[in-house]
């Protein structure tokens, strides 16, 4: 018995699945969006990167008003039994904010809100020694508040302190900044008063500059005797000293001079586990790399990955206040605090296990400080404010809006495809529309489709490549979920 012929303009599609994996290697705008590894993301937005899942970053809330000057610091005081004390710094105080809600009177008068400060023990007392290069420096025992001059207790003679900027604790001793001055001053061992002594270091710099920043290097996690003290200059020279004494040879020994690049601004240093981390304008620098030698760009910037999009924001956004670098140790994260005006910011966020970046919008932060543990950031935008970050999922009520992107799909096929089904595989209920990109170019989306756990989105999204290489899914939501991954749906070949 014969069978009849098909049609050789119709063939059969058979509909196959494939699971697109939640990017947990984070954000890549260094590498062609085409050619993107599968675990990495062209776009990461208000998403934080964890181990095994991505999740909705955390909201703000207001916490602390009634600013009748910007605050652009914020300072945490950790008392001998523990205590800690949050406290922010503007143009006309420093105010104790711990209890949140509107300000009172300041502790101690300022002309200046831009600070830095390091926490000092003498043995009986903890300090917080606060410099801003105008005004006295301000110091704090956890009783009462001192502007520090010649004359004061404590005091510090031999120096101008109205010109002090910066400080490091190092080896029982606090070595300070003078503002545009190529040198530092250290007090004698074990005080937060008496004669400074300068130790010049324009001998050690070619490169010219000021002294910007200065940090400890505690290359193996731990603090001891071998730690490294490491200064950094405005024209990106980092030169670092072993030792406990700068007025003695024998104990006080150069490691080198490195160049690192040209530091973003005086918040440019931050410890990260066995590293010291240098936020630079070409990225941000390992000190352990920078001193073995490491030529290599993905083992010299941490930042790597983002290192395009990052050196950009460097060229648009230099000349403004708030670039900063800390680590967050509640949520494992590391933040980049990057200024897109005098009033708007963003921030990129590494999880310091994975080493996978995202970029979060939305916080309106010029200066970030913890207290217990809990980030807060300072709000420059009028009403200023001390906002909450990282808490609860909204942001002051407000919905959090987030998207993720996959790296692109060929699904070993170089055919047109069509989608027939998208199941996410999800925690928590968000409202979403789901984005489909075509080699990299946009195509379409869903429409508005809300979900809880795991759910299917059906046949709502047509994907037409005009060039048949592959697609990638974009997810945009607003509301708190986590997201394990994608299984995507479709038939293979041409247009239905």
């Amino acid at each position: 018995m014969r069978s009849p012929l098909l049609s050789k303009g119709r063939r059969t599609r058979i509909a196959k699945s494939v699971t697109m994996p939640a990017p947990l290697g984070g954000m890549n705008t260094r590498d062609s969006v085409l050619a993107l590894p599968k675990l990495d993301s062209p776009r990461l937005s208000n998403i934080y990167p964890r181990e095994g899942y991505l999740e909705v970053r955390g909201g703000f809330s207001s916490f602390s008003t009634g600013y009748a000057t910007k605050p652009e610091t914020l300072m945490t005081f950790s008392s001998l039994a523990g205590v800690q004390t949050l406290f922010a710094n503007n143009y006309t105080g420093i105010y104790d904010i711990t209890a949140g809600g509107a300000i009172g009177a300041a502790v101690i008068a300022r002309t200046d809100g831009r600070s830095q400060w390091t926490m000092f023990g003498d043995g009986t007392s903890n300090w917080l020694c606060s410099f801003n290069g105008v005004d006295k420096p301000a110091f704090y025992n956890g009783a009462a508040w001192t502007a520090v001059d010649a004359v004061s207790v404590p005091a510090i003679t031999g120096v101008t302190t109205t010109g002090l900027i910066g400080a490091m604790s190092y080896q029982g001793r606090l070595f300070l900044i003078e503002k545009d001055k190529l040198k530092f001053w250290y007090l004698p061992p074990g005080v937060v008063g008496g004669a400074a002594t300068a130790f010049d270091l324009a001998a050690q710099c070619s490169r010219g500059g000021y002294l910007m920043a200065a940090m400890p290097y505690t290359y193996d996690g731990g603090s001891g005797l071998d730690d490294l003290a490491v200064f950094v200059t405005s024209m990106g020279e980092a030169i670092v000293y072993k030792g406990t004494d700068p007025g003695t040879a024998a104990n006080w020994v150069k490691v080198g001079t490195y160049y690192i690049g040209t530091p973003m601004g005086r918040r440019c240093l931050a410890k990260m586990g066995g590293d010291l981390l240098v936020l630079t304008q070409t990225g941000i620098v390992k000190m352990s790399s920078a001193m073995s030698g490491i030529t290599n760009d993905a083992q010299f910037y941490i930042s790597d990955k983002i290192r395009p999009t990052f050196i950009q924001d460097v060229k648009s956004y230099n000349s403004f206040f708030g670039w900063e670098i800390m680590v967050y140790a509640r949520e494992g994260a590391l933040v980049v605090n990057v200024p897109t005006s005098a009033a708007s910011f963003k921030q990129y966020i590494m999880n310091t296990t994975t080493s996978a970046w995202s970029q979060f919008s939305n916080w309106t932060g010029c200066a970030f400080g913890t207290l217990n543990g809990q980030l807060y950031y300072a709000n420059p935008v009028a009403a200023y404010s001390v906002n909450v970050a990282w808490s609860g999922t909204t942001d002051a009520g407000n919905p959090i809006s987030s998207e993720i992107r996959t790296a692109n799909y060929s699904f070993g096929s170089g055919n047109k495809k069509q989608s027939k089904l998208v199941l996410f595989n999800t925690s928590g209920t968000a409202s979403a529309t789901l984005l489909a990109y075509a080699d990299g170019q946009s195509v379409g989306a869903s429409g508005d489709c809300s979900f809880s756990g795991t759910q299917n989105l059906p046949r709502s999204l047509a994907i037409y490549p005009a060039v048949q290489i592959g697609v990638s899914l974009g997810l945009v939501t607003s509301a708190a979920f986590k997201h394990y991954g994608t299984t995507f749906t479709f038939e293979d070949g041409s247009i239905l």
